[in-house]
């Protein structure tokens, strides 16, 4: 095992240390804190190197940031920053919304199986969110190329928001 393997354990070893605490809680006590957010987060950036089967400096250079600073992120020790979360996804195909959030409903499909394996390896939590149905997404389409439908043109607007009536 090299020294990266292990320090890549040890980080997710620490990440999963804080999840196992969330899973022993009260079920009305389970919303997670922001200790608890960060070391989900680092978890699927851990997951996410895996699964792209990248080392850490290969993914920190992707991402534009140190090794150093990757490592404190997968840890759940500091903040991830959006600039590397946007690059991390243009470059590499993993959303921000699947490292924040774990959905991998907008990762690509082939990506987001090795996702999912990474992910229950390492213990940590994702969803592949709900997707509509085909059928709604065809209903749709349709709507857009007609224009409006039929009998909805007397359908008044909706109300607007105190923020919105400036």
């Amino acid at each position: 095992m090299t020294s990266r393997q292990v320090t890549g354990d040890v980080h997710a070893s620490r990440a999963s240390a804080t999840l196992r605490r969330m899973a022993r809680r009260p079920r009305d006590e389970r919303d997670p804190t922001a200790s608890e957010m960060l070391a989900q987060a680092g978890l699927r950036l851990e997951a996410a190197r895996r699964a792209l089967g990248l080392s850490v400096e290969e993914m920190a250079s992707a991402m534009g940031v140190g090794r150093t600073t990757l490592q404190n992120w997968m840890a759940g020790i500091s903040k991830q920053d959006w600039l590397a979360l946007t690059r991390l996804q243009l470059r590499l195909g993993v959303t921000i919304e699947f490292i924040l959030l774990g959905l991998l409903r907008s990762v690509p499909f082939d990506l987001a199986q090795r996702l999912l394996v990474a992910c229950q390896a390492l213990g940590a939590p994702v969803s592949t969110g709900a997707l509509p149905p085909e059928s709604t997404i065809a209903a749709a389409a349709e709507v857009v190329a007609e224009g409006a439908p039929s009998g909805l043109e007397d359908v008044p607007p909706p109300r607007r928001t105190l923020h919105e009536r400036r």
